[in-house]
């Protein structure tokens, strides 16, 4: 039987898949037990997530939890792994600590969120891009939560009125509280921007002062070819696919000259470690592309996740599809989709209820998976063996074996039954990776691979789950098994303060 503490591991894994969608607290209690019961692998594993995983919520808690730690060389980690947020994640996590873990923000936690603000005081460019968009309440937040005086870290003064009097008082007092920002300044360009009527003006000014698109938007009524020509040059990596849908309904799309620069930009896309692996996905989905543009997102989302890893093993996707197993399917395509990516050896697909039937796809493509899937439906009795025999009777030999299902099985072969033929024609056991699905749940499986001595791994889905989440499976099935992804998470080093310190003033100098 599994130990607790192999438990504990598992459960904070599992939690990785879970898109909990700002509702963190159902994460909490896993976070707790982990860094209570080994400390020494919560800390490795909080700095590893930070590069390895897609989902903010979990990133966020880690770092909470990690200042909140009753080690030193947790709170230090915090401390450095909290610079690299954008203002309103800093945010949250200050909620967090308070909302969700029930605790004031400790001193640490001051020391973090005033060397953040310095070094965005420090650096005019990066200060400016936050005030003039949506982070500007965020940093409002931040200096007013910790009781820190705005341009604390500058020499800079500014004039402005204030109950009719003119004073003066620092460039960050004067953007943030006063809104009277100093005319060398990004805010004071977007307020500009609003006066402007000329489309071409308008573009100068966005080019000139590199105003970013959700700051214009508000800022102009009008939106012109023009005025989008020079806003989706400023696009970020991330804001290009947030904004698919945007530009399309503002007509972007249908400009081939428009089109042309986001074509461009998606190019540009494809090669960033600064977007989201199932963003390029989600933005064909809710978009409405065209089909050309569809694969070209395909393409970005199949690079993202080479990105993470090749699976050199040879896999078998089997789907589970009796009945209330609707979700299994849905998940297949995705995971599917994904394996085929990044897949080297080879790779089959299987789906069954109380028989097997292999799926054939030819390409990596979600859509293909989908219309591959597409007749699959849900319903009748189980036979977790089914599969397996059929791979046995054809020879088809795999390393491991990704089983998306609830565990329950009412018809034979079962699957103990079918692991014993593996083994008998095979000589050896695949590694089992049980994906869990369902409000079911047996465990049944679980418990036939522990009594049979099998290598598996589990990964519980929870029925809220969209799937942004699923990448983060990835890394496990890369590995040879949950050891070597172990070891690789050992081997990730806390960072220090003193180290972040060196490196900022070097950046600075």
């Amino acid at each position: 039987m599994a130990s607790k503490e192999q438990d504990v591991r598992l459960q904070i894994l599992n939690s990785l898949l879970d898109s909990t969608h700002r509702d963190v607290g159902r994460t909490i209690n896993t976070h707790r037990e982990m860094i209570s019961q080994d400390p020494l692998f919560y800390g490795h594993l909080a700095v590893w997530a930070m590069e390895n995983t897609d989902i903010r919520d979990h990133k966020e808690v880690f770092t909470a939890s990690l200042l909140l730690s009753e080690f030193p060389e947790h709170r230090e980690a915090g401390y450095v792994l909290l610079q690299s947020f954008p203002p309103y994640q800093v945010v949250k996590i200050k909620n967090h600590v308070k909302k969700i873990f029930k605790k004031n923000p400790p001193r640490i936690m001051k020391s973090a969120v005033k060397s953040y603000l310095k070094g965005f005081e420090l650096n005019d460019s990066r200060f400016d891009g936050a005030a003039a968009s949506r982070q500007k309440k965020s940093l409002i937040d931040l200096y007013a939560s910790f009781r820190l005086k705005p341009g604390a870290f500058q020499n800079e003064d500014t004039k402005v009125e204030i109950d009719g009097e003119e004073c003066m008082v620092t460039r960050a007092q004067a953007i943030l509280f006063e809104d009277q920002p100093p005319q060398n300044s990004k805010p004071y360009q977007v307020k500009l921007l609003s006066t402007i009527d000329d489309p071409v003006e308008q573009a100068r000014e966005i080019v000139k002062h590199k105003i970013p698109y959700t700051t214009a938007v508000g800022a102009i009524k009008n939106m012109t070819p023009t005025v989008l020509a020079a806003l989706i040059n400023q696009m970020t990596d991330q804001e290009v696919l947030v904004n698919l849908g945007a530009l399309k309904k503002r007509g972007a799309l249908n400009n081939k000259d428009l089109k042309d620069l986001v074509d461009k930009k998606l190019a540009k896309v494809k090669k960033s470690k600064k977007v989201d692996v199932m963003k390029a996905a989600k933005a064909a989905e809710t978009a409405g592309v065209d089909k050309e543009l569809a694969e070209q997102l395909s393409d970005i989302s199949d690079t993202q996740l080479k990105a993470k890893g090749r699976i050199s093993m040879s896999t078998a996707l089997i789907i589970d599809k009796s009945s209330s197993m609707s979700q299994a399917i849905d998940i297949g395509k995705r995971l599917g989709s994904m394996i085929s990516a990044i897949a080297e050896s080879d790779f089959y697909c299987w789906v069954f209820d109380n028989v097997a039937t292999q799926i054939k796809v030819k390409s990596n493509k979600l859509a293909d998976w989908e219309k591959a899937l597409k007749m699959v439906r849900a319903g009748g009795c189980t036979s977790c063996g089914a599969p397996l025999w059929q791979m046995v009777e054809r020879g088809q030999h795999v390393e491991q074996i990704v089983m998306i299902t609830d565990q329950g099985e009412n018809r034979p072969p079962y699957f103990k039954a079918a692991l014993d033929h593996w083994k008998d024609k095979f000589g050896s056991l695949p590694r089992i990776v049980l994906v869990n699905v369902g409000g079911y749940n047996s465990r049944t499986l679980e418990t036939r691979c522990r009594n049979s001595e099998v290598d598996y791994e589990t990964f519980d889905i929870p029925a809220t789950s969209d799937y942004y989440s699923l990448p983060n499976i990835i890394p496990l099935l890369t590995k040879r098994g949950r050891l070597e992804l172990l070891d690789e998470i050992m081997q990730t080093e806390l960072p220090t303060r003193e180290e972040f310190e060196k490196r900022t003033v070097r950046l600075i100098k």
